[in-house]
């Protein structure tokens, strides 16, 4: 049997194949705001022609483009809902009906071929790097008929509105599903195949550069201002990365119902996280390794809630603020006297019942490490920890043990 790859190479090679073209009515006027574009073309799959399109527009912007299955097996009534991995949006959603057929449920309001412009020439154009062919959460390919995709193609990048994707993003492959609503004694003449193609609005920064992003980004510096002012406790911002790149979460507490926001590093909306609902699970986020910027309370709130890690953020904020600190230009500051001050700002928490210097430098570590003894309240219970501290030119948090 030959292969889908096969096919696409023998059509390539028949380069100078002749398509029919549409010059008709040119499609709605595109929304250029919209930072990401996602274009879905239905072909017939047993007439091989045109009917219709639909353009999605989002704020949200990834680098990458990822579709997702979400997949249910028509025992008699399934579906198919398509998602947008990086951004987290859908782009599709529709029925797989056993010994009946089913319906698009989203998007609605798809636009007729008639209403879009054929290119005037009869070229044929192929995606540079070919096409990705869509799979369910079973990780089963959907069955792709040999017969009729090339065929389906040339109608489809017979379109100005493809073509115009295909040159603003030439280096990114066409996703490809072929929709069959009618399974079991399924009818051919239900079945359609769908070509989605993306483009993103060209003035949207594909890189994430800044030396404090509480500062450098202004929409994040406005949250945090925002935030910083007034009760702030059980609020935070953390630094994550994720399928999209780098983003932002932004845990809002009680200022929003408990509710916490995940953005882009433009700002944009990504997800968000409630009590009763997260819409976050599509983006691979990498919780672990989260960066905490800032958060709200001061140091005995974080520890009656969490722990002496979890107040790291703190501790660093405290050296790098101590760095700032004008000194006389003659003054030696000593790793000795970093550390006295350090343990002086511990003890003026009414959390901490005594903190004391356990050794300046003494881990042989490199750079070497410093020993702090923490004891605390917590929960009604005293205990008492060794907290590491890095002595590089800032000191910096290291960890935390028992005695």
């Amino acid at each position: 049997m030959k292969t889908l790859k096969t096919l696409l190479f023998a059509a390539i090679v028949i380069f100078t194949a002749s398509c029919g073209n549409c010059d008709c009515m040119p499609p709605p006027e595109p929304l250029d705001s919209a930072n990401t574009q996602i274009l879905l073309v239905q072909v017939d799959y047993t007439t091989n022609t045109l009917v219709s399109g639909k353009t999605l527009y989002f704020e949200s912007f990834a680098p990458n483009f990822t579709v997702a299955a979400d997949y249910k097996s028509p025992g008699d009534f399934g579906y198919i809902k398509l998602f947008y991995s990086e951004i987290n949006e859908m782009i599709f959603y529709g029925d797989i009906i056993w010994m009946g057929c089913g319906g698009i449920h989203f998007p609605t309001e798809w636009t007729p071929a008639v209403n879009f412009s054929g290119v005037p020439t009869d070229d044929l154009r192929f995606p540079q790097n070919g096409f990705d062919t869509i799979y369910n959460n079973e990780n089963q390919e959907f069955g792709f008929p040999e017969e009729g995709f090339n065929a389906a193609w040339c109608q489809a990048q017979s379109l100005q509105i493809v073509r115009n994707y295909l040159q603003a993003n030439p280096e990114e492959k066409v996703k490809v599903y072929f929709y069959m609503p009618s399974v079991g004694v399924g009818d051919p003449a239900d079945w359609k195949w769908i070509f989605i193609l993306r483009k993103t609005n060209e003035n949207q920064p594909q890189t994430c550069e800044y030396e404090n992003p509480l500062t450098d980004l202004a929409w994040l510096a406005e949250i945090y201002d925002n935030l910083s002012v007034g009760n702030s406790q059980f609020t935070s911002i953390s630094q994550v990365n994720y399928s999209g790149g780098v983003g932002f979460f932004v845990n809002y507490g009680m200022a929003l119902d408990d509710c916490g926001i995940f953005y882009d590093c433009a700002g944009n909306k990504v997800c968000h996280t409630c009590m009763m609902e997260n819409t976050c699970n599509n983006l691979n986020i990498d919780w672990q390794n989260s960066i905490t910027l800032w958060q709200g309370g001061d140091f005995c709130d974080i520890l009656n809630g969490q722990s002496i890690a979890q107040a790291s953020f703190l501790i660093n904020q405290f050296f790098q603020q101590q760095a700032l600190t004008t000194r006389p230009a003659n003054e030696l500051f000593t790793d000795e006297q970093k550390i006295e001050e350090f343990v002086a700002w511990l003890n003026g928490f009414d959390c901490i019942t005594n903190a004391e210097t356990v050794c300046v430098s003494c881990v042989y570590t490199n750079p070497p490490k410093s020993e702090i003894s923490i004891t605390y309240t917590h929960f009604g219970q005293t205990s008492t920890y060794i907290v590491d501290i890095l002595m590089t030119d800032i000191p910096q948090f290291a960890g935390v043990h028992t005695e």
